[in-house]
């Protein structure tokens, strides 16, 4: 039966000694509370069964084994241990047996301590070691396999360069985005994979950055296995602790959407403001707040002291009050505020035409669409020469 030297707690390292000689574990029991200060708490086993049967749940920070127990003897306790659990684990050898000591930690062993000669500040340090590296490891694991699933998730995909720029890793996500195997751009720079009629400028621009090791933002391009995608890099050169170059790190985006989207609203954009430019009356387009976004040049005409206050943003009764406060609306004469006044609780969104005389030339006829995105078209069109009102 495995006996409990003291109880566990919170704070100290959890040791889980597993040796048959019981004078070995009584005096190194009395060296770690010596050496140790309290830092240490200690549980012993005679066997490796004993051993695995203490595993599960985890109670333990790290196992400190003798590899020659009744059970198993040499590199097989090690390899046993290690099978059931994910602890440090830190070997004890005799101390003529240094060949079988340097073979577990080839094996995965975190350390190892010979017998009869290391002293108990080794034993201290070699514990200490082990559970930091250890727990090291588990964080720099986890935060790699965080970065592997954000990378497997993620809408981009991501690359890694040696100093050579030689691509040395391509993440998955490769080839659920664009149906390409991560391992043919393994050994090849990003030139060798860019499509032949690439632009060369851009390709001169890139090679001089990569040669003064800068970032690189944005660049798009196209690449010989999808010519017709076209793809986004950013790639941030890496170093070691040392100041050493490494290679980059890319982020790859595609973002042939995105441009035909941009390329398509722009064109119909263009669509919009010549079909707007020809019309023959003022046009004025207004967003939800009743600000201005767009109007072509008889507008301009038709309202010319209110030219200054054709600005994106302008409300429409902005325009009015500088058009009336400048004396081109009679209604409006000695009296804008009430005027505005009118236009705003009476007029500015009725579906019926708005007839306004002006200073000069025939009055003016404000006609009223409200759009589905609940913004505002506003037609101007001076009164017919043969009447005053239509």
């Amino acid at each position: 039966m495995p006996s409990l030297r003291s109880v566990p707690t919170a704070g100290p390292t959890r040791v889980l000694v597993v040796d048959s000689d019981a004078s070995f574990v009584d005096l190194l029991s009395s060296v770690l509370e010596h050496e140790g200060g309290g830092e240490f708490v200690l549980t012993t086993v005679g066997t490796l069964a004993e051993c695995k049967a203490l595993l599960r749940p985890r109670r333990h920070d790290v196992i400190l084994a003798d590899l020659n127990l009744p059970d198993s003897e040499g590199i097989d306790t090690l390899r046993g241990l290690l099978q059931d659990s994910t602890l440090p684990v830190i070997v004890m050898t005799p101390a003529d047996d240094t060949l079988l000591a340097h073979r577990a930690m080839k094996v995965g062993a975190q350390g190892f301590l010979l017998k009869g000669e290391d002293q108990g500040r080794h034993v201290v340090r070699a514990l200490q070691y082990a559970v930091e590296r250890h727990r090291a490891a588990e964080r720099l694991a986890r935060s790699e396999q965080r970065f592997r699933d954000f990378a497997e998730i993620a809408g981009d995909w991501f690359s890694e360069t040696d100093p050579t720029q030689r691509i040395t890793w391509v993440s998955e996500r490769l080839r659920g985005l664009m149906q390409i195997d991560p391992e043919s751009f393994i050994g090849r720079t990003w030139v060798d994979l860019l499509a032949p009629d690439e632009d060369r400028d851009k390709i001169a621009q890139y090679l001089q950055c990569v040669e003064r090791q800068e970032p690189y933002r944005n660049l798009a391009v196209r690449l010989a296995a999808a010519p017709d995608r076209i793809l986004r890099l950013s790639g941030k050169p890496v170093y070691s602790r040392s100041g050493k170059f490494l290679g980059y790190r890319t982020v790859s985006t595609d973002v042939t959407e995105e441009l035909e989207s941009t390329q398509f609203a722009g064109r119909m954009l263009a669509i919009l403001t010549d079909s707007i430019a020809s019309f023959p009356g003022g046009v004025m387009i207004f967003d939800g707040d009743d600000r201005l976004l767009l109007a072509n040049d008889r507008a301009f005409n038709l309202l010319p002291v209110a030219g200054d206050a054709f600005l994106p943003g302008t409300t429409f009764l902005g325009i009015l009050r500088i058009a009336a406060e400048q004396g081109f609306f009679t209604a409006a004469k000695g009296r804008v505020d009430d005027w505005l006044a009118e236009w705003r609780d009476s007029k500015l969104h009725t579906e019926l035409p708005v007839c306004e005389p002006i200073r000069e030339g025939r009055p003016l006829y404000f006609h009223q669409y409200r759009t589905a995105t609940g913004g505002m078209l506003r037609y101007l069109r001076p009164a017919r020469a043969d009447t005053a009102r239509d």
